[in-house]
């Protein structure tokens, strides 16, 4: 079964991280504050940044459980992961990029998913140029596709949207909605914009200082009234 739950505590210098919750087949936003530990959590989920305690199940696969001792490395946790700013590799094509989230695959599967990708993303025509040679569309098409070159179990999007104008904002949020009901992927977006998240999102996760205050339907999670909990302190 498709799903993801996690349940996470960390502490840093003026911080704590506290939180718990689970989607199944669902785009997901995490939605709050800067510094309320939204991407601490992407990063810890995709193992990137180790929890203190917790635990991190995608389906039927534990990534992460301190009572079981479980902690996998971030390459065997089938998990897709895009940045804020990309992360492409300016000295690489276009193909290239798309081509370097298929580590572990067979030559041949990664060539065949790459093309299809490409074509998928609407990038044929583009696989020789570098990322400085596209438009930041198109460059948002390719990290989408790189992601998911070995068919993920868990999508992340930290703030994927954030540098693109609100036209381009607008079809990549369509073509994330689309991409994500087609595969039955659970996935994570981390968006400040209440509107993209009223749009995109099937469930929203309200943090605050490091909590989760709310989850539920976005028509009715974003309309969370200030001091339903006292926030801990968060980092900026």
């Amino acid at each position: 079964m498709n799903g993801l739950a996690v349940a996470l505590r960390k502490r840093l210098p003026g911080f704590e991280l506290d939180v718990s919750w689970e989607i199944g087949a669902d785009l997901a936003v995490l939605f709050g504050p800067s510094g309320a530990g939204k991407s601490l959590t992407l990063r810890m989920i995709a193992g990137l940044a180790r929890p203190e305690s917790g635990r991190v199940a995608a389906g039927d696969a534990i990534l992460f459980d301190t009572v079981r001792a479980v902690c996998l490395p971030p390459q065997r946790r089938s998990i897709g992961y895009v940045f804020q700013d990309l992360a492409l590799f300016p000295h690489m094509t276009v193909l290239e990029n798309v081509l370097y989230g298929g580590h572990g695959l067979e030559r041949e599967e990664r060539g065949a998913r790459a093309r299809d990708l490409v074509q998928r993303f609407g990038l044929a025509g583009l696989q020789q140029h570098r990322p400085d040679e596209i438009s930041g569309g198109q460059r948002q098409r390719v990290a989408f596709a790189r992601a998911l070159l070995r068919r993920p179990a868990v999508l992340l999007l930290d703030e994927p949207f954030s540098a693109l104008d609100a036209r381009l904002r607008y079809d990549m949020g369509e073509l994330l909605r689309e991409v994500q009901r087609e595969m039955r992927l659970p996935t994570i977006l981390v968006t400040h914009d209440a509107g993209e998240a009223m749009r995109l999102a099937d469930t929203v996760i309200c943090y605050d200082g490091g909590c989760v205050i709310r989850q539920g339907p976005p028509g009715e999670t974003l309309e969370v009234k200030p001091g339903a909990r006292e926030p801990r302190r968060a980092l900026g």
